[in-house]
This record gives structure tokens, sequence and C-alpha cells, in this order.
């Protein structure tokens, strides 16, 4: 035994099609959006021997903070050594 589709539940399953094509076509934006990237870096350079000291993974910090506090641990360390953060702003 077939049932009718009625004019409503084909007006209902239409709308359910149109908020699955939305969700669709959202997702397939945000492929195409740049990922956001910081534009000033930070490391801490020692001041007497003009190193230049990058985190831990090789990189610069993003965070100043993050940086501040490693100049800080390294001076405890080494405290013949003063040691500053630089700052590099990137260009677009």
């Amino acid at each position: 035994m077939i049932n009718k589709i009625t004019t409503e539940q084909i007006k209902d399953f239409q709308e359910i099609i149109d908020k699955l094509n939305e969700i669709i076509d959202n997702v397939n934006n945000l492929h195409d959006v740049q990922p956001k990237r910081p534009r000033t870096l930070y490391a801490v350079e020692n001041e007497a021997t003009g190193e230049i000291i990058f985190s831990a993974r090789g990189g610069a910090y993003q965070d100043r903070c993050a940086a501040e506090n490693k100049a800080k641990l390294l001076h405890r360390e080494k405290p013949q050594f003063l040691y500053r953060v630089v700052e590099y702003s990137l260009k677009e």
C-alpha cells in the first residue's frame, strides 16, 4: 500500500532541503576564508651577544607575555646576561 504525499509534506521536505543547502554553503565558505595570521611576533634577545632566542618549537612567540616570561626565566638561569623582548611586525 502506497501512502500519498500531501502538499504540506512536500513543503516541509523542501524547507529541510533548503536548510541543508544553506548549511553546506556555510561549510564551503569556511574553507575559502584565509586563516587569521598574527601581524606581530616576539622573540627574546640576549643584549650582550645579540643572540635571538625563539620558542621551544623554533618559532616566534605570538604572545608578548610568553616572550617576557621566557626572558625572565633565561635571566634567572644566567643572571650575568640581560635579555629583552624584540618585536617583529609583519607586512601584508
